[in-house]
């Protein structure tokens, strides 16, 4: 499976070069996973923890026939002082894991910690561009291969027989205790970091089979400590534990590094890592600001009892001005129609009847209009008369047209 593009004017000999790459990057994960050392970031040249640990191995005694890689010798016992001449060695390599004084214990001897150096080199090209991840990478790789306290993390599973040493044993399997806490922040701290030459996220490689997409704390962990990926001499199994536990009578403390994260700097000469490294570095919009706050009448929101309110007044405005309306400018009191036929009911009235058969005094001027009533009242102004009635002076006889 091809782990990574080449570029595009690179050709066969770019897609080989960074197949080599990625297979020298796997041989040194499985170098240094094979003698893990967990422990505990700590700055006293020892591995930390809550127990008196010691070596569960020291130094290599065979090469694996499958990988061609070193195993480690199974050791028991306490971890072997570091000449002092290769403390030069240490501090650039593994500087977390010098003592003081020079006062410094590791379960790795001198050729070992010459193999590290050499072997970091390429994964330092790979992650130094994320500072706090190749921090936490290094640190782990270091504590892993010479940390003084590996019974506190590490328990072998299986030992094979040494050739041509007899009487010595070689670890071919163990298991690896850790905490979630460290496996998900070491995990954090690399899982969006790209490869520089092909821009791709390096988990393509860490994470084998699973790549970007799937992988997980956990499956970055086996990956790296599988045999079935072919550079690994031992197999590596990891439990994750929260807290201490006892396996096979012996007590075991979860390694638990101090995890840097990538939007934090390893010191103060150094930055954090860039956002394209690393989304926490990347600068967030500010926050909205609050929304108003309504006022409120009890339990009731304001703007809705101002709408309440405001709803009734246009409601009396309105009814009020229908009213006063009626009155100011007054009709006849019925429809178009009704007004027509009393009209001319009443000019027909006029017509049939005599003028001296309705009373009044005609040569006043008062002559009634067959327009008009005759019941004294205005027409006019709310209340008036609107009746359709005549009155006969004579015999008070009182007339309905029926309109």
């Amino acid at each position: 499976m091809m782990l990574f593009r080449c570029d595009g004017g690179g050709g066969r000999n770019g897609f080989m070069e960074t197949f080599v790459y990625i297979r020298f990057f796997l041989v040194f994960l499985c170098l240094s996973l094979f003698s893990v050392a967990p422990v505990r970031c700590v700055d006293d040249g020892g591995d930390g923890g809550g127990g008196g640990g010691h070596c569960i191995w020291y130094s290599d005694c065979m090469v694996d026939p499958q990988s061609h890689q070193s195993i480690p010798c199974s050791y028991t016992g306490p971890a072997k002082k570091l000449s002092s001449e290769y403390i030069p060695l240490l501090r650039s390599t593994c500087p977390n894991l010098e003592g003081t004084n020079n006062d410094t214990y590791l379960c790795c001897d001198e050729s070992q910690l010459k193999g590290i150096q050499e072997g970091m080199m390429l994964p330092q090209s790979l992650l130094q561009r994320c500072p706090s991840c190749w921090r936490n990478f290094r640190d782990f790789l270091c504590y892993m291969s010479c940390g003084s306290k590996q019974s506190d993390y590490l328990v072998p599973k299986k030992l094979i027989p040494v050739p041509e040493h007899k009487g010595e044993e070689a670890i071919e399997e163990m298991d690896f205790y850790v905490t979630e806490l460290f496996a998900n922040g070491f995990y954090d701290s690399c899982k969006n970091v790209l490869f520089g030459s092909t821009n791709s996220p390096v988990m393509q490689i860490l994470c084998g089979p699973w790549g970007v997409d799937d992988c997980t704390p956990y499956r970055l962990l086996s990956f790296m400590g599988s045999k079935s990926n072919g550079y690994s001499p031992i197999q590596i199994n990891y439990f994750f534990e929260n807290h201490d536990i006892e396996v096979n009578s012996t007590s075991i403390h979860p390694f638990n590094m101090t995890i840097i994260p990538c939007n934090a700097s390893i010191d103060n000469a150094t930055s954090a890592c860039s956002c394209t490294d690393c989304p926490a570095s990347c600068p967030h919009a500010p926050p909205l600001p609050p929304l108003p706050v309504h006022f409120h009448f009890g339990s009731l929101d304001g703007m809705i009892v101002v709408a309440i309110i405001f709803f009734f007044l246009l409601s009396f405005g309105f009814l009020l001005g229908a009213y006063l309306g009626t009155c100011l400018n007054p009709t006849s009191g019925g429809s178009p129609a009704d007004e027509i036929k009393a009209a001319v009911g009443r000019r027909l009235a006029g017509v049939g009847l005599s003028r001296s058969s309705i009373g009044g005094d005609l040569s006043s001027g008062d002559e009634i209009s067959p327009l008009h009533t005759v019941d004294g009242g205005e027409n006019g102004g709310c209340g008036a008369s609107q009746g359709k009635t005549f009155w006969h002076n004579d015999n008070f006889t009182n007339i309905n047209w029926g309109f």
